[in-house]
């Protein structure tokens, strides 16, 4: 029976030791299990974390518009009603006739009480019909204030011999005279030049001729006046 005993106790122990030893692997292989399972984790996530790192993702898009306001409806279109014009009759328009004003006749002024029946107007008193204002008195009818005379009765101061016109010798000609009537101031210079007889072809020669010619005024009553007459240039080819 003792012998039992300390059988049984031998057998349990060894079945202790054995219990015990495999507790140990178990245990042991969990851990490692699981020490591995660790490891491949975290491999595994380096490795995706390298994997996100390389790739580039492109941006999120966009959010879509709002809404239009009022629920984008359309708002309907009122439409207005036309009001129908009234016509307005048009007037005829008259015209009206242009009447022609009588002439407007000026009234004569009292005039001069000087003056006689058939005078000019703005004549001077005391004039007669035919003169010429500021004219000498006693004078001819008509005259012009300046005494006629022969052309001997004024004596010269200076004279200038015409030339002859290269015109008139192309045309041959050899001699010509022309009368020249000739008007001098109260100082003996010719105020005017005019012709009673003279070809076309000498003229611009006498003229030029007679203007440089000087007198002697003429004097009546001791003043000196205005006198007129007639001289003779004789154009002679030599």
């Amino acid at each position: 029976m003792f012998d039992n005993v300390g059988r049984n106790q031998k057998q349990n122990a060894g079945r202790s030791a054995g219990s015990l030893l495999l507790s140990l692997l178990l245990n042991g292989g969990a851990l490692g299990g699981m020490a591995w399972l660790t490891t491949a984790a975290v491999e595994n996530a380096e490795e995706i974390k390298e994997v996100l790192t390389v790739v580039d993702l492109a941006p999120p898009p966009p959010p879509p518009p709002p809404p239009p306001a009022g629920g984008g409806k359309k708002k309907k279109e009122k439409k207005v009603e036309e009001t129908p014009k009234e016509e307005v009759p048009v007037e005829p328009t008259i015209l009206e006739e242009k009447v022609e004003e009588p002439p407007v006749e000026e009234e004569e002024g009292e005039g001069d009480p000087n003056g006689v029946e058939g005078g000019v107007k703005d004549g001077v008193a005391g004039g007669v019909v035919g003169g010429v204002k500021d004219g000498v008195l006693g004078g001819e009818l008509g005259g012009t204030g300046i005494k006629t005379v022969h052309w001997s009765e004024i004596q010269v101061k200076a004279r200038v011999k015409p030339r002859f016109p290269e015109a008139a010798k192309q045309l041959g000609l050899k001699e010509e005279k022309c009368i020249v009537h000739i008007v001098v101031n109260e100082l003996g210079e010719p105020s005017d030049v005019s012709f009673k007889a003279c070809p076309e072809l000498f003229r611009e020669a006498a003229a030029e001729a007679a203007r440089q010619w000087r007198w002697y005024p003429l004097t009546d009553g001791g003043a000196p006046i205005r006198a007129q007459f007639d001289i003779n240039f004789v154009f002679k080819l030599t």
